[in-house]
């Protein structure tokens, strides 16, 4: 009966929760139209090439695998998230992210570069998100999915930040508090509508 209850529990907050997912993306959005023709180029053929690839050649699972590997391992003595953060931390993503921070001090990166790191960015983070979504998935035996529903919920837009915080010290065009205010803002206008629909229609 316990478990029933928390199972509802999940599956209710996680519906909730879809007004912020759907603004954690808007505002992610909105922050890479800031961003020049070529690096917007560059990250969306990085998500359309990594479904064709995912989709159509190969899946990555042994890439993908060795990561979520690598980020057990860093986190092995933190047992309260060593089950959760390689699902929270885009690894490959966030490599990029540091990789490119360093390599800017060193020299200053051309249009061709910035395009192609842009590329990969969203490539991997796609690639962390679908391998992502999918063990989650098929792990909840539920046929509602309760703890898919709420757990992808809050791993998305947990990843979408921690994308942001870092591409706020590596590229000037993306503001984290601008992204931060936009989520908040949207989020309450959806909100706002839905309870609008709901209760005063």
């Amino acid at each position: 009966m316990r478990d029933n209850l928390i199972q509802g529990l999940k599956f209710v907050l996680g519906i909730i929760f879809i007004p912020v997912v759907i603004a954690v993306t808007y505002a992610f959005i909105k922050q890479l139209e800031g961003f020049s023709v070529h690096l917007r180029y560059g990250f969306h053929v990085g998500i359309i090439a990594y479904l064709i690839l995912h989709l159509f050649v190969f899946e990555p699972k042994m890439f993908y695998g060795f990561g979520h590997r690598l980020v057990s391992e860093v986190f092995q003595f933190f047992a309260p998230v060593v089950n959760v953060a390689p699902y929270v931390i885009p690894i490959y993503t966030l490599l990029l992210i540091i990789f490119y921070f360093f390599a800017a001090m060193i020299a200053k990166a051309g249009i061709l570069w910035n395009t192609v790191y842009m590329f990969f960015i969203s490539f991997t983070l796609s690639m962390h998100l679908i391998f992502t979504s999918r063990n989650l998935r098929e792990s909840d035996s539920n046929v509602v999915k309760p703890n898919y529903i709420f757990s992808m919920g809050w791993i998305y837009i947990l990843n979408l930040a921690m994308v942001g915080v870092l591409l706020d010290l590596v590229m000037h065009q993306f503001s984290f508090p601008v992204f931060f205010e936009t989520t908040v803002k949207t989020s309450q206008f959806l909100y706002k509508m839905i309870m609008k629909q709901l209760f005063f229609s």
